[in-house]
């Protein structure tokens, strides 16, 4: 796509080539008129070149009028294309303004990220304290109840030794009495 500059330097070409044609035509016609002045007494003979200047002086200007026409869709071209590159160039601004937030947004998260994981971290260590704490309490209770069991275990034994001995004293007093 050409830029602004470069439809600028054609427009400029396109100018001076029409200024240069026009001067040319313009030489051209001067030269013919002093022809038509001086050679007067030879009109008649001239007068089918006279008519050729005039066609071929409608065909320049149509010429002419073809160029300005087209200078003039290269002019709204342009145009069109400034407009263009405005809109471009503010679409940019507009993506570059959320290109910065979006950046201080990922920054911001970044940084909640960090926080999130020493959190994490700090909340973990405290809570494998506790497992730990709780588990060694676990350990103590398991050890308690097992002493427990025991001691019931034992009690039931000394019961059942007791009152076997029961039985044989009273046993040993019927036999004795």
């Amino acid at each position: 796509m050409l830029s602004t500059e470069d439809l600028q330097a054609i427009k400029g070409l396109f100018e001076e080539t029409v200024v240069v044609r026009l001067d040319q035509m313009d030489s051209r016609l001067e030269r013919l008129e002093g022809r038509v002045e001086q050679l007067d007494s030879r009109l008649e003979r001239l007068e089918g070149r006279v008519e050729q200047l005039d066609s071929r002086l409608e065909r320049l200007e149509g010429r002419v009028e073809q160029l300005d026409s087209r200078l003039e869709r290269l002019e709204g071209r342009v145009e069109q294309l400034d407009s263009r590159l405005e809109r471009l160039e503010g679409r940019v601004e507009q993506l570059d303004s959320r290109l910065v937030h979006l950046e201080g947004r990922v920054d911001r998260l970044e940084r909640l990220e960090g926080f999130f994981v020493e959190e994490l971290e700090r909340v973990r260590s405290i809570l494998e304290k506790r497992i730990d704490a709780l588990e060694e309490k676990v350990s103590e209770i398991a050890e308690y109840y097992r002493i427990r069991k025991l001691e019931d275990d034992n009690t039931a034994i000394l019961l059942k030794l007791h009152d076997e001995l029961e039985k044989r004293v009273a046993r040993l007093e019927k036999m004795a009495c």
